[in-house]
């Protein structure tokens, strides 16, 4: 890359950083005068989030072994019983895969559980975790 280029890409650069820097300093309204002229939103509203990873079958229950460098465990509880019939399936054929669930997470005493509605992504002969693609690169040559 041309000493030129990259001072053309540098200016770009520090350009969208004082953008955002801007855009996050913008001027708020007062705290104060926010929960005057505004009553609180109550909702009954759940949250959930997308959850990417493998699944195992351990102490009969369906747990997910999250696609991160920490691999934490949740058990599984599903809305749906398909979903899990379906999921149970694929590891009785022995099937690679691995999966985006949208959960809602609780934790109880050190127990992580995900509340499971719905599988967004199912993809088969694949791996999400690091160790088992480089054991697959090193495998096939």
């Amino acid at each position: 890359m041309s000493l030129q280029r990259f001072i053309f890409s540098f200016k770009w650069v520090i350009c969208l950083c004082c953008l955002l820097s801007f855009a996050s300093h913008a001027q708020n309204p007062s705290l104060e005068s926010a929960t005057e002229s505004v009553n609180p939103i109550e909702t009954d509203a759940e949250f959930y989030d997308v959850f990417a990873g493998t699944v195992q079958y351990k102490n009969q229950e369906l747990q997910l072994r999250r696609c991160s460098l920490g691999n934490n465990l949740y058990l599984l509880n599903f809305q749906n019983p398909e979903d899990k019939k379906q999921l149970k399936t694929l590891l009785q054929q022995n099937t690679k895969f691995w999966v985006n669930l949208i959960a809602q997470p609780n934790e109880h005493n050190g127990l992580y559980t995900l509340n499971v509605r719905e599988i967004a992504e199912l993809h088969t002969q694949q791996s999400c975790h690091l160790d088992d693609v480089l054991d697959d690169l090193l495998n096939h040559p």
